[in-house]
């Protein structure tokens, strides 16, 4: 029923009804999770114009402390988080795997504290959303700082996922001892690689790190014997159209390689990765895909189904 719903949806373009079909997000930077509409409401917030693409990473980020950051830096973090699980319950999501950077659980008096608090989040505001949270170790992070704490902090029984974002890694076996630590705590391996660069990378993390998934991963389409190890492997790949497009690595939908990823068998889902910035939800990216003839709503479909499990 819920299959025959979600295709008729798309295929009636209807977003209101594609925001009712269950959906995942399976890759969300969760303090960036809500819309710029709620949080212009929330705190203030003046209307800014959005660049057609940023100037790489670190233009998103100079963009984003300018323009949104400052504007909430002293409010309450508990009160973002709220708004991005709001908005999940609006879009429909029912599953999430929800980043958190490292640094976001030293805002609190102790890590214990941050624990609870999320758990009163997510039963106050999502009780129907099946929440993954997942450590993301940015690559700006000093690698020593984390070994140091890694063990105390796979101790709270909180994350169980594991992630490597920021600017794009270029040592996998940098991260190796942390790895083998989240790995043997039971954490699922994934990693922010090959977004940009090269496809060799990809590879090398895939050995080094043994990822389970890979965040983006794009540049896999650039060498056939990566796509082939992630379809034997079944390597799920969560891509990020639109944040890929205003990063400019792809100039629109029909350059990315997520239809290429598809047409090999490998196992990919739609992510927003950073909503507050790239303001396309889950629902509007399906209808997206759709729209401009990337896929057809039984591909969509399958896509989809591709997110409801971890």
């Amino acid at each position: 029923m819920v299959k025959q719903t979600f295709i008729s949806a798309i295929q009636s373009e209807s977003l209101q009804m594609i925001k009712n079909a269950e959906k995942g997000d399976c890759h969300t930077h969760i303090a960036r999770g809500g819309t710029i509409g709620d949080y212009r409401k929330e705190f203030g917030i003046p209307k800014c114009k959005m660049p057609i693409q940023f100037d790489g990473y670190n233009g998103m980020e100079i963009w984003y402390a300018n323009n949104i950051r400052r504007y909430y830096r002293n409010t309450i973090y508990q009160r973002r988080i709220e708004l991005a699980l709001q908005h999940m319950v609006s879009d429909g999501i029912r599953i999430a795997i929800i980043t958190y950077g490292k640094k976001e659980l030293d805002l609190f008096n102790s890590h214990q504290e941050f624990v609870e608090c999320q758990k009163a989040l997510f039963r106050k505001c999502a009780p129907n959303i099946q929440l993954i949270p997942e450590l993301g170790i940015n690559t700006n992070d000093r690698i020593i700082d984390i070994e140091n704490e890694i063990g105390d902090i796979l101790k709270l029984d909180f994350f169980r996922s594991i992630d490597i974002h920021g600017p794009e890694m270029t040592n996998p076996q940098a991260y190796k001892k942390i790895y083998y630590q989240a790995f043997s705590q039971g954490l699922t391996l994934r990693a922010h690689v090959g977004e940009t660069g090269n496809p060799e990378i990809i590879k090398i993390a895939l050995k080094v790190l043994e990822l389970n998934e890979i965040n983006h991963g794009n540049m896999a389409s650039r060498d056939i014997s990566v796509m082939k190890e992630l379809s034997k492997r079944k390597i799920r790949v969560n891509m990020c159209p639109y944040s890929n497009i205003y990063l400019g690595i792809y100039n629109c939908l029909q350059e990315h390689p997520i239809r290429l990823f598809y047409d090999f068998g490998i196992n990919c889902t739609v992510g927003t990765d950073d909503m507050l910035i790239f303001n396309k939800s889950i629902s509007e990216i399906f209808l997206e895909l759709y729209k401009q003839n990337v896929f057809s709503a039984e591909e969509l479909d399958t896509i989809r189904k591709n997110s409801l499990h971890f």
